[in-house]
């Protein structure tokens, strides 16, 4: 994906995460630091962290940590936090809330990460109860801000509290 800055960003399912910004690729994200060093989904939000899907969950870097003098750039959430699943694939952030959708198998989380944590409703869990049944493939948030998902059962629409399937003649 490429970043607001211009920089594209590269995952990797065995040597995390790539940075090129033009003249140099960069691996930005270490191996203890990142789940197995397995990396996928890329998102970026609006204070320009970057967010990266890992095998056992999410993961935060921040670019201005380091001129830090902490110089910690990543925080990792899991399945410990309140993530649901363990076998992460996608991940969206939702404009303009920040709101970040997870999706796994068996499950889509809806975190919000202005939230301090520990603290349990900083994360929503939906199950095939909730209405999404299947292995979602896909995310995305239209002009009127309305979430849409593609799975593997078909198309679904969020209404802010369960997912419906879209048939012919709606939900729209």
């Amino acid at each position: 994906m490429e970043d607001r800055s211009g920089n594209i960003w590269f995952a990797s399912s065995n040597n995390g995460v790539f940075r090129y910004d033009g003249k140099t690729i960069t691996n930005i994200v270490e191996k203890e630091e990142l789940g197995e060093n397995y990396a996928g989904g890329i998102a970026q939000d609006k204070d320009g962290n970057m967010w990266f899907t890992m095998k056992n969950g999410i993961c935060k870097y921040d670019p201005s940590a380091e001129l830090r003098a902490d110089g910690k750039t990543l925080t990792e959430y899991t399945s410990k936090d309140g993530l649901g699943g363990t076998e992460i694939w996608g991940i969206y952030i939702e404009e303009p809330s920040g709101i970040i959708w997870v999706t796994a198998r068996g499950s889509t989380t809806r975190f919000d990460p202005s939230v301090p944590l520990p603290n349990p409703q900083a994360f929503t869990v939906f199950t095939p109860a909730d209405g999404l049944n299947c292995c979602v493939q896909s995310m995305y948030q239209d002009k009127a801000g309305n979430m849409w998902w593609g799975a593997g059962q078909g198309l679904y629409r969020f209404d802010g509290q369960r997912f419906y399937q879209v048939k012919q003649h709606g939900p729209w």
